[in-house]
């Protein structure tokens, strides 16, 4: 508590330090009257507070530029021009990371990292695989179930179930593996004929068969292939 004198009507009081008014009247009168003028702590202009009246600055570009002196200072533009990672072509970016022109550039871009994942990722094609086959049912309306290969080899025992295709071993490859030998989803009643996309009505076969047996059902007589 500290001894003051109002500055409005003169009468001693006694309150704490950051009142400076001995009544609310008194106070309001003190906020309506204009603060006096004080230099700039930046660049010492001078200036007459409006809300606060202990403000340091003239304005807040002096205050943002007070508080960033020694610091060092940013680039003021990220505009690039670098060369497009698929046709090479100089572009204008304004994103630190772009390194991609156009639209078309990167639907090609996607379309060449789908190819390399597709390429060297056994379970992204099986999923792509699993995908193709349940679009082409959904569209005859014969189911969407999504079926793995993985889940047949280990239901069919990794053996192929059209034996009268095949002439050496019914035995398929690994998944992910390439030749006539690799496993691949079969209809037993085609989709072409109203069979259903679902687990009851798919097997394992080697791709090889899976082709000679065409759309076939599995009661009726296969083409022999040599």
């Amino acid at each position: 508590m500290a001894s003051k004198t109002c500055p409005i009507c003169g009468i001693g009081f006694t309150a704490r330090k950051e009142r400076r008014a001995c009544s609310t009247a008194c106070g309001n009168e003190l906020k309506r009257r204009p603060h006096p003028p004080r230099a700039c702590e930046h660049c010492n202009e001078q200036f007459i507070p409006v809300l606060l009246p202990r403000s340091r600055f003239c304005s807040r570009t002096c205050s943002i530029a007070e508080r960033n002196l020694g610091k060092p200072s940013k680039a003021v533009s990220t505009v690039r021009f670098p060369d497009c990672v698929m046709c090479g072509k100089v572009f204008c970016a304004r994103n630190s990371r772009a390194n991609i022109c156009s639209q078309e550039c990167r639907r090609k871009n996607q379309c060449e990292w789908a190819k390399k994942r597709y390429a060297t990722d056994a379970s992204y094609r099986e999923r792509n695989l699993s995908a193709v086959h349940a679009r082409r049912a959904d569209k005859l309306g014969l189911g969407n179930k999504t079926v793995l290969l993985s889940y047949l080899i280990q239901r069919d025992g990794n053996q192929c179930r059209i034996p009268t295709c095949c002439f050496t071993t019914r035995k398929v490859t690994d998944l992910g593996s390439k030749g006539p030998r690799r496993p691949s989803i079969d209809h037993i009643t085609p989709l072409s004929k109203g069979g259903e996309h679902a687990l009851h009505n798919v097997q394992l076969a080697h791709y090889r068969c899976n082709l000679a047996k065409n759309n076939r059902s599995s009661g009726d007589q296969l083409a022999l292939v040599g």
